[in-house]
């Protein structure tokens, strides 16, 4: 039988194990947004530059009434020093990915914006060029965040 480290007796870690059971809501997850299937691709192997800042690729993501939006990335790849600049409207809500994105995998859900809208902006640093990227879906979710 597993006993967890910081408690003495198996049988306090059963009545415990009971007491999750209990707190445990019945009716499951709350479902917090809309997952929206897409197809939204960069320039799939985009020349370099020789003027660094040089935006590739800009695209709007609208949907009416989120109060947030969280991005899935597939085939994310992007030349050394070029990067995607991610963003509200406003500016005040700005990250940006380089490389294979975040941890470096390639594939991955970015972090959320808030609001209805996203700005993506493919920014060329590099004089090589990159793969791009594909966005396969989206979540607008409804929470106050």
């Amino acid at each position: 039988m597993h006993t967890f480290p910081h408690i003495r007796t198996p049988l306090l870690g059963l009545a415990l194990l009971g007491l999750i059971g209990l707190v445990t809501p019945a009716w499951g997850q709350i479902e917090a947004g809309e997952h929206i299937r897409i197809q939204l691709d960069t320039p799939w192997d985009y020349k370099g530059t020789a003027c660094p800042g040089e935006v590739e690729w800009r695209y709007e993501l609208i949907h009416p009434g989120a109060t947030y939006i969280a991005l899935h990335f597939t085939d994310f790849d992007l030349a050394p020093g070029d990067y995607l600049m991610v963003s509200d409207p406003e500016g005040e809500q700005t990250y940006t990915m380089e490389g294979r994105g975040k941890m470096d995998a390639g594939t991955f859900w970015a972090q959320h914006i808030k609001g209805d809208i996203v700005i993506l902006e493919l920014v060329k640093m590099s004089p090589e060029g990159g793969r791009g990227f594909r966005i396969d879906e989206y979540v607008a979710g409804w929470l106050d965040l």
